[in-house]
Order: structure tokens, then sequence, then C-alpha cells
């Protein structure tokens, strides 16, 4: 008997040894590792973005501990370890709750940074803990009021005229403030990956959940599905070129990139070529029509037509995931990308990669963020927190 987990098609199940394999119960999802239930001779432990999935009779049902995402799962002896989003979690066979094992690890995930302006002036980080804020000059990080500390936040994005609201996307919902952050508003969902507005049009907003992606017309407060054409991946990142229509693209898991827009709603693969990469992030470049950077789990991908055609563009990128990428506005052919080894640089358009700054960000880099008026960039790592780093003249 044997269980294999997808990257959105949730498991699959084997009585011949993999010879042949059948849909489970569990048609849909994400699974990130499985481990065998050494208690149970049928029983199988799976790793998912919504928390750990147990079964007892050969992964034919499954039931599931929301306990938030979920990398990976170690068993030790009688203990279950789980890699997750809060940290690290354990249960005992026989105490079938999960407890917070993280006595003594001090570590930080900034999933999202973002910089507020207004009524909301500060720099935003997304944590396995809820929502920290400080302001931009630097100092002490405090929780935002009115965002739980028990929620991992995976997004943050500003809306509404001038900014005066702030949306993060989290672990089951995606929460919109109000009367700069006095007051907020929640809509239950999946977990949120990714938010998007439209600038020349602020109360234009798109979520990228594990379910679906949604878009609102109000700021946030309502929301609609506009998944149609993406199956049964999702989307890690959206990016709107908001110079036409718009153009919506989304980085998905394992299905590449999709492209949709006001005129044409039905999403739809860009290239053969990325039909079954892990697209991690994009980017839009504003000073290039229908150019776009995409971080795969092999590298940068570029395309110069909207995506019809894709050029990989790796030299001195290191080899793996990239995991975040931003376009310097300001500054024709500069992309700034997070991987695994830290914070690389490109002033040519991704034709060559260099370590940035010299003395590098010792952490993976997962979420980028500029801070134009003090000409400075935000890199939130996997285990590390916030790192700033100044860029000098543009």
């Amino acid at each position: 008997r044997m269980v294999a987990g997808t990257s959105g098609d949730g498991l699959l199940v084997s009585s011949d040894g993999g010879k042949n394999w059948r849909r489970g119960r569990l048609d849909r999802g994400f699974i990130s590792d499985i481990r065998a239930d050494p208690a149970h001779a049928d029983g199988f432990f799976a790793a998912s973005l919504d928390g750990v999935l147990s079964s007892t009779d050969g992964g034919e049902t499954w039931s599931l501990a929301r306990v938030g995402s979920v990398e990976s799962l170690v068993p030790v002896g009688g203990l279950l370890l789980a890699g997750a989003s809060s940290g690290v979690l354990r249960r005992t066979g026989s105490d079938r709750r999960w407890q917070a094992s993280n006595a003594g690890l001090a570590a930080q995930v900034a999933y999202s940074v973002a910089v507020g302006s207004g009524p909301l002036d500060g720099l935003y980080v997304g944590t396995a803990g809820g929502l920290l804020r400080a302001s931009r000059a630097g100092g002490a990080w405090s929780s935002v009021p009115g965002v739980s500390t028990e929620d991992a936040v995976y997004a943050v994005a500003s809306a509404g005229l001038g900014n005066s609201n702030l949306l993060v996307g989290t672990s089951g919902a995606v929460g919109r403030s109000y009367e700069g952050g006095a007051a907020w508003s929640w809509t239950p969902t999946h977990s949120t990956f990714s938010l998007a507005v439209i600038p020349s049009r602020p109360d234009t907003v798109y979520a990228a959940t594990r379910d679906s992606v949604l878009k609102s017309e109000d700021g946030g407060e309502k929301w609609s599905s506009i998944a149609e054409g993406l199956g049964k991946t999702f989307a890690y990142q959206l990016a709107v070129d908001a110079k036409r229509s718009p153009v919506l693209y989304a980085a998905t898991a394992s299905a590449g990139v999709f492209r949709s827009s006001d005129r044409d709603r039905a999403w739809k693969l860009t290239s053969e070529q990325m039909a079954h990469a892990t697209a991690r992030c994009i980017a839009i470049d504003p000073t290039a029509l229908d150019t776009l950077y995409v971080g795969t789990g092999s590298g940068v991908f570029v395309t110069a037509n909207g995506g019809r055609d894709w050029q990989p563009r790796f030299e001195g990128l290191p080899p793996g995931s990239v995991y975040s990428l931003l376009v310097d506005p300001r500054t024709p052919g500069t992309i700034f990308a997070g991987t695994a080894a830290g914070l690389f640089r490109t002033r040519d358009g991704a034709k060559t990669w260099s370590k940035f700054p010299a003395a590098g960000v010792p952490a993976t880099v997962i979420s980028l963020a500029l801070d134009v008026p003090r000409n400075t960039l935000i890199a939130g790592t996997l285990g590390w927190g916030v790192f700033t780093v100044a860029l000098g003249e543009p």
C-alpha cells in the first residue's frame, strides 16, 4: 500500500506497490510531505497548507488537524514533529493534540513585507504570528491590533483612496482595516498568499488563495471568484499590468503562468514552455510592455511578449528556487531576486545576476518591498526576520 502527495490534486493511493494509482477521497490540495504512522499498520500522516491530515485506513479517508501550513513531518520515537508556519509542533501517541515546541527557537518567518503611507505610514511584515508594524526609520516591531497573533499573515497590501485601508491575507481569511487600522472586517476563505491592487483603481483588488482567485471592487469588502480556467492548481502570486484592461497574471503551483483580463475573464496558460513549472513569484516591468519575470524552482525566466515565449536567465544565480522578485520602477533593467542563498540583483534585465549587497543577507529571502522615499529595500526572510538594505543612488 502506497500513498503519494501531489501539488494540487491531493492524494493518490496504490494497492499494488505503485503499478497502478487511483484518487483517494482527498482529491484536491497541495501535499508537501507524507509519513507512515508507526502506531498503525494502515496509518499515514500528510502535511498540507491547511494542517496535518491523518488516515488509519491506508489513505482511503482522512481527518484534518487545522494547525496552519505544514511543510514537513518527522516521527521521533513516540512523537510526531511538524515543521509549521508557527514553528515546530509536536504530538504524542497518547495525546492527539498538537502543541508548540519552540522554546529556545528564535526564528521569525517574514512571509510578506509592505511599506505604508499616509494614515498607514510605516513598515509592515506578515509573520507566522500575525501582523507587525515598525516606523520606516527602524525601531521595535509591535503587533497590529485587530489581527490575531494565532494566524499566519501571508500577504499585506494597501487599498482604497489614498491607500487608507490595509488588506491582509491570512491562513483562513482576508482582512480589511478601517480608520487607519483601528477596526477590521474579515472574509473567511482559504489561505491567502497574494494581494494585488490596481493603482489607478485602488478599490479593485485581487486575492490569490489556495482554492481560488478572488476579486473585489469595493476595496476588499465583498469578494467573488474568478478562477475559471485554473483547474485544480492555485496561485502563489498575482501581478497586475494596469496599463492594459487591466491584464492579470498568476504564478501557480506546478502549472506555470496563467493570464486573464477584463475582456477575457477565463484564465489561460501563457505558454506550454512553462506548463509544469512551479512559479513562486512574478513581476512586471513597468518600463517595458509585455516584459515579465518569473521565479521558479530552477531560477528566473523572462518573457518579452506577454508570456508566449520564455527564456531562462540563470547566469550568476545560485541553483534552486527563486522565492521573490521586485522590479525597481525607477531604474530600467534593475531587478532584485530573493533566493535560498540570499538577495541577488541584476542591472541588465536579468542577463546576469550578482549577490547584493556584497556582504549578503544571510538567509532565504521570501518577500521584498521598496521604500522609495528612503531609497531602501526591505527583505523578509525565512527564519531571520526582516533586513533593510540601503540602495544608494538609483
